[in-house]
Formats: structure tokens, sequence, C-alpha cells
């Protein structure tokens, strides 16, 4: 029987984010890394994926433009994300 390796806290996590870019199956990576099954799902438990939303704050720009120009100018929307993810919405 193989001895247990005793993980810190940091090296659980690093192994978890590794499992869960690698595309691999659960089997297939706990092969790799020889740990058990179980233990690589008891370490995603301990170390749950973040949430995909994240909160947002809009805030007015001052942009000074003439009246006739904002009257011609349709207005769409830009966001950029912390991770650089660019989400942009077009009037038309």
């Amino acid at each position: 029987m193989p001895k247990q390796v005793k993980r810190s806290s940091e090296q659980r996590l690093k192994l978890v984010v590794e499992f869960r870019r690698s595309g691999l199956t659960v089997h297939a990576f706990c092969k790799l890394h020889k740990i058990g099954t179980s233990t690589l799902l008891a370490w995603r438990r301990e170390f749950p994926e973040q949430s995909a939303f994240v909160p947002v704050r809009i805030e007015p720009t001052s942009i000074s433009l003439r009246e006739e120009e904002l009257a011609s100018r349709a207005s769409g929307a830009r966001l950029i994300g912390s991770r650089g993810f660019v989400l942009e919405v077009s009037p038309r």
C-alpha cells in the first residue's frame, strides 16, 4: 500500500485548480498524480469554484458634445471585466 502524503492547504488548492484547468476526468487526473479519487473529490468540496458573476458598478462619464451631435449618435455600452473580458453592446 502506498504511503500517504500529507499536503498543505496550498498544495491541495494548487492540485484542484490544475485539475479544473486540465480537462481530464477525475480518474485520469488522479492516476496521473497518484492520488485517490475520493481525496480529489474531498479537496474540490474544500475549495469550491468561484461564481462567474461579479459585481458591476456603472459610472457616468462626462463627454462634452453639442446637442445636435448627441441626437445623431446612438448609444451603446462596453463592459471590461477584471480578467480582460470585453462585452460590447451596440444600439443596432
